[in-house]
């Protein structure tokens, strides 16, 4: 997974008779399209009528692996909608068909109400893998997150190929993949099928499985313990590769619950069942980290753990949010304070205390890059 820029901005959305709820959407729609070589894109436009618009958008992450309709190493879909006039409401799939307008391996959270004709203010940071979109509107915070975990494999293990043909049979079979990842995987290790729905066709089934590699080859890759078939063209093979989570709320605390598309295990539960807990990778006490005669605050990065709540699925850390979003122990700032790393203005990070949850909690700071 090849990071791409990080880019921040910011800006307003002016006050208005009506239509600002579909205003701030599409804004952020704008946004993604924007981002450097096409990373995002319109996955299926579902409905794009004032007040009730419904965009599906897609990034396969790097778009210079591969070629065609097989490009990148993940897939996130995120459907952002308007169920209704007043509210915005965010969905995160593991597959999509524009064909069908339906996508599988769905998570949620209810949506949040705004008003449709007060201005917006809004600031972003993304880049093809990631994206935090926060507003503020009379007095009322929210926020969107969403993409992928960035995943902490060694990278002798952590090749990601698409298959270059659709698989037949269970059991011991020989994966035909579109890239050279022979470097990257070794015989004995597990790694992930995800079935994904070619361009132009109705929704596939939603396998996914771990499988045993037992060989690996410049163009073909050997596994075993195959249950199901068959993975259609442009599926993804290896270690975790679409782990697409979303978050959406009026509040950001270092404890708030992400969902993702899949546990840890693969394996899927419904809607809001698979739980990430996103918290600072540390394990100091905040009131200590406070600045005290030295001045500093603490920032750090955060980690995504999967909840202990819930059946069939293994607990533990799932992988790093990165450094989009650091979290930083909260004193005295303010909102749309700056928090400037070690003395460089490339690196500044925007704070939202009361997003946050002020005193009660490590702030969320969104950057580099910001002013």
């Amino acid at each position: 997974m090849a990071q791409g820029t990080i880019t921040y901005s910011s800006g307003t959305i002016a006050a208005a008779g009506s239509g600002n709820v579909t205003a701030f959407i599409r804004q952020l729609r704008t946004l993604l399209k924007a981002y450097a070589g096409n990373a995002w894109v319109d996955g299926d436009v579902v409905n794009d009528v004032v007040g009730s618009v419904d965009y599906v958008m897609r990034s396969v992450g790097d778009p210079a692996l591969g070629s065609g309709d097989n490009k990148g190493d993940t897939e996130i879909w995120v459907r952002i909608r308007q169920p209704s006039v007043t509210q915005v409401q965010v969905h995160a799939y593991q597959d999509w068909s524009a064909t069908s307008h339906t996508g599988s391996r769905e998570v949620y959270t209810s949506a949040f109400t705004m008003s449709d004709s007060a201005a917006i203010d809004w600031w972003i940071v993304y880049n093809q893998y990631k994206c935090v979109f926060f507003a503020l509107q009379n007095s009322n915070w929210f926020a969107i997150v969403f993409g992928s975990v960035e995943r902490t494999f060694p990278t002798e293990l952590n090749g990601i190929a698409r298959l270059s043909q659709a698989t037949a049979g269970t059991g011991a079979i020989t994966l035909n993949v579109d890239r050279d990842i022979s470097t990257h995987l070794r015989a004995g290790q597990k790694v992930w099928l995800v079935n994904h729905t070619p361009v132009g066709q109705s929704l596939k089934t939603a396998h996914t499985e771990i499988v045993t590699v037992t060989s690996v080859g410049t163009s073909t890759i050997g596994v075993s313990g195959v249950a199901n078939t068959p993975y259609e063209i442009g599926s993804l093979v290896g270690l975790d590769p679409c782990p697409t989570y979303m978050y959406q709320g009026a509040t950001l605390s270092a404890s708030s619950n992400f969902r993702a598309v899949s546990h840890r295990d693969s394996t899927y539960t419904g809607v809001t069942s698979q739980t990430l807990v996103l918290d600072p990778a540390v394990t100091m006490t905040l009131a200590n980290e406070r600045p005290d005669v030295d001045g500093f605050y603490a920032g750090y990065e955060a980690a995504f753990r999967q909840s202990t709540s819930g059946a069939g699925y293994a607990a533990g850390y799932r992988g790093n949010f990165g450094n989009h979003m650091l979290w930083f122990a909260c004193g005295t700032q303010v909102d749309l304070d700056l928090h400037r790393l070690n003395y460089d203005d490339a690196k500044k990070y925007k704070v939202f205390y009361t997003l946050g949850g002020g005193a009660s909690s490590w702030l969320p700071a969104i950057g580099p890059g910001a002013s």
